[in-house]
């Protein structure tokens, strides 16, 4: 139909906790959000986390999302979205302004000369990281279990490691989860060099394979 939106996925959340063996049985599931499949863009790292993609699968099974799994990059893959789907007027993203390049933009932002022609839509542009996690914890929403092993921000196997800020003696994996970082500017900081010989050298403590290089 014309003017139909499309989403960004974002690789983020575990399936809530389940029923105990002494409670009721639950009540039935309830609808997905979309009557019908809602088309959505997922563009992948060239090496992504096993539990990032379960993740993505469980959301487009919860979600009813129609997802579209392109590899060659952002530009190239809306291009190529875009083309299947030429009705689409604008396109949902969970992009934030503490986000790479992305300090200037609005709720409502077209895309960049020389990029596909389409209306960036983005609700929480303004959100912090700690809004996220309230929001998320609030409200039970499922997010990828690597957020409770330290890593605060997802890109490819090759490219991503806890941030070493959460590193903690107290927990099995070795990190605090990512809610508990204490300074939202470090989020990105298990993208970096440090980060790897961070990890590898817990890892290597504790006998074990570091997160980044699974």
């Amino acid at each position: 139909r014309r003017g139909t939106p499309a989403t960004a996925a974002s690789p983020d959340g575990p399936d809530g906790p389940t029923a105990t063996h002494s409670s009721p049985p639950p009540p039935p599931p309830p609808p997905p959000p979309f009557a019908a499949p809602f088309p959505t863009l997922y563009v992948m790292p060239p090496d992504p986390f096993p539990e990032v993609e379960e993740f993505v699968d469980a959301s487009a099974l919860r979600y009813n999302l129609d997802i579209c799994r392109i590899k060659s990059g952002m530009q190239i893959g809306l291009r190529q979205f875009l083309n299947d789907k030429p009705a689409t007027k604008a396109i949902l993203l969970g992009t934030r302004r503490t986000d790479p390049y992305s300090e200037r933009l609005e709720e409502f932002a077209p895309t960049d000369p020389g990029w596909p022609e389409v209306m960036r839509v983005n609700p929480i542009i303004s959100w912090t990281y700690r809004d996220v996690w309230t929001f998320l914890l609030s409200h039970g929403v499922p997010y990828c279990y690597l957020y409770d092993q330290g890593y605060t921000s997802l890109g490819g196997c090759s490219n991503t490691w806890p941030n070493p800020r959460l590193r903690s003696e107290q927990r099995a994996c070795g990190y605090d989860p990512a809610y508990a970082l204490d300074d939202p500017s470090l989020e990105r900081d298990g993208r970096s060099a440090k980060a790897a010989a961070a990890a590898a050298a817990a890892a290597a403590a504790a006998g074990s394979v570091p997160g980044g290089a699974r």
